[in-house]
């Protein structure tokens, strides 16, 4: 140490030496900040994506009324309803309930094919403005624009169908 205390190169060379690992310091420094800038910008990329992927943002308000849809049985004169409609995407979902059905809970299944629900779910029908209306919340964004099926039941009985079709 006293050497280089007194001999100007070796101190130069100290000097440019230390200057040398500062940088180096510094740049590996530099170095780490951007790559957890990268990492979480990627993340929050990838995250959005994956919201819009499994289909996250806002609920739609969409109605289907069946009041006037109950079970044919035979030749009743009636000429056949077109199907019901419902958009792509994520629904909350008001559904006016057949004439005659009751209060309770009721199962609810979009079908493609039998025995295959594309969507699932359950919810409780109340009587509002003399209508058993039941609301609910359906994701619908992964299905394929086509024909379907609405399949509805009071929990335990049997299912009735009603042509759908999602655009």
């Amino acid at each position: 140490m006293v050497h280089m205390s007194r001999c100007s190169p070796c101190f130069n060379d100290f000097g440019r030496l230390r200057e040398q690992a500062k940088r180096q310091k510094r740049l590996r420094i530099l170095a780490v900040a951007a790559a957890v800038i990268v990492v979480v910008g990627l993340t929050a990329w990838l995250w959005s994506g994956l919201r819009r992927h499994r289909g996250g943002g806002p609920f739609e308000a969409a109605a289907l009324d069946l009041t006037h849809r109950g079970i044919l049985r035979g030749d009743q004169g009636n000429a056949p309803k077109p199907p019901l409609e419902l958009a792509r995407g994520r629904l909350e979902l008001t559904i006016y309930l057949p004439n005659g059905n009751e209060p309770g809970i009721y199962e609810l299944e979009v079908l493609k094919q039998a025995a295959a629900p594309v969507w699932s779910g359950e919810g409780q029908a109340r009587i509002e403005n003399h209508t058993n209306t039941l609301r609910l919340k359906i994701n619908l964004s992964r299905s394929e624009p086509g024909q379907y099926f609405l399949a509805v039941r009071p929990k335990g009985w049997d299912w009735a169908y009603y042509p759908l079709v999602i655009r």
